[in-house]
């Protein structure tokens, strides 16, 4: 039979391997959004100079 303490330590380190992991993932997330926010601002400025040119041609 397995004792308690030790039970408690794996439940211990599992939590904390899982806490990294979160951490982890959350710095991923973030540089994800970073560049996902980099390309938006990259298209909206592309699409307004688009627009900008068209305009110019129509007058």
């Amino acid at each position: 039979m397995i004792s308690k303490e030790i039970c408690s330590e794996i439940g211990s380190c599992h939590r904390l391997s899982r806490t990294v992991e979160m951490k982890n993932d959350l710095h991923k997330y973030e540089t994800d959004k970073k560049w996902a926010d980099g390309m938006i601002k990259s298209e909206k400025a592309h699409i307004e100079q688009m627009l900008k040119t068209q305009r110019e041609k129509c007058n």
